[in-house]
């Protein structure tokens, strides 16, 4: 775990984390910038040295205005063998999963899997929650995350179009029929 730069609101992320009992063990690095995050991954011996899993790299934190990165490695997720893109990530993986119903009534939570299972919702839930704290001067102040779907307008079925095709050259014919007969009637007899 990466987080940049070393100050209270990364000592704080760094105490919350070690208490994750899914992170029990996990190190946390500190790194000056994003610039060093960028540098420690881009290394040739990148390989030979522990992986980030995350990093949560703050650009600006002072004076009640915060600038944050929450960055996450995506090794994995490139395709290598012609599957659609990403091996664990399931929101790319349209052949598994129906993304819509037949007129796009009910969202499909299968797509929100990836951001429980990977802990994103919570890393950012921690961040704002120190930040709503720190500006609001009320240690009682929170935020609860939560998630919900984007639903849709339920699917009206509008025959109009289908109907007007057949008919709408025959329409443009008649519109035409009066002006043509008259032209013509005019040219007749001027000759």
């Amino acid at each position: 775990i990466a987080l940049a730069p070393k100050n209270d609101i990364t000592e704080y992320l760094e105490e919350k984390l070690t208490q994750h009992p899914n992170l029990r063990g996990v190190p946390v690095q500190y790194f000056e910038d994003n610039d060093d995050v960028d540098d420690y991954v881009t290394d040739g011996d990148y390989e030979d040295v522990p992986k980030l899993c995350f990093a949560v790299v703050f650009n600006e934190a002072e004076n009640n205005n915060y600038k944050y990165y929450i960055r996450y490695n995506q090794t994995y997720s490139i395709p290598d063998s012609g599957e659609p893109l990403g091996d664990y990530v399931d929101i790319f993986d349209f052949n598994t999963y129906d993304q819509t119903d037949e007129f796009i009534r009910e969202p499909k939570p299968e797509f929100q899997e990836q951001f429980f299972g990977s802990g994103f919702i919570q890393i950012q839930n921690w961040v704002d929650n120190y930040i709503l704290r720190d500006i609001s001067g009320n240690d009682e102040a929170y935020i609860s995350a939560g998630f919900v779907p984007m639903y849709y307008d339920d699917w009206i079925e509008d025959d109009y179009l289908d109907s007007i095709q057949d008919v709408l050259p025959f329409i443009i014919i008649l519109a035409f029929i009066i002006p043509v007969c008259r032209m013509i009637s005019q040219i007749v007899e001027e000759k």
